[in-house]
């Protein structure tokens, strides 16, 4: 009975790496498309409605950008809880629940290439 089983494991595996393998194919097919249709807005903001099929939207380059932020270390921070409740009392800091979503067991499929 195993032995099925790890055909059948074998027969989905190689499934999914065709199936990834052809999506890379595509994907990068898709990219050279992307930069084309970049290099036709030249630099300006455009939208391209194709009747039956949809539009593609371009939006305009964007400058990077450097802003100068505080990172607290949290964990010398919280060593001090008087300078913790300070901060928290001053309206400089504030204390909030970060929430972790459950997820599925990842797949990473590598095609051989």
């Amino acid at each position: 009975m195993s032995a099925t089983i790890k055909e059948t494991e074998q027969e989905i595996a190689s499934s999914a790496i065709g199936l990834q393998d052809h999506i890379n194919k595509l994907t990068v097919q898709l990219d050279v498309r992307k930069e084309e249709l970049r290099k036709l807005a030249n630099g300006h903001k455009k939208e391209i409605v194709v009747e039956g099929a949809g539009k593609v939207n371009i939006s305009a380059p964007s400058a990077g950008s450097e802003t100068k932020i505080l990172i607290f270390d949290e964990e010398r921070l919280n060593k001090s809880p008087e300078l913790r409740q300070k901060l928290i009392e001053k309206g400089v800091a504030k204390e909030s629940v970060k929430k972790v979503s459950a997820s599925a067991a990842k797949v990473t499929i590598k095609p051989n290439v």
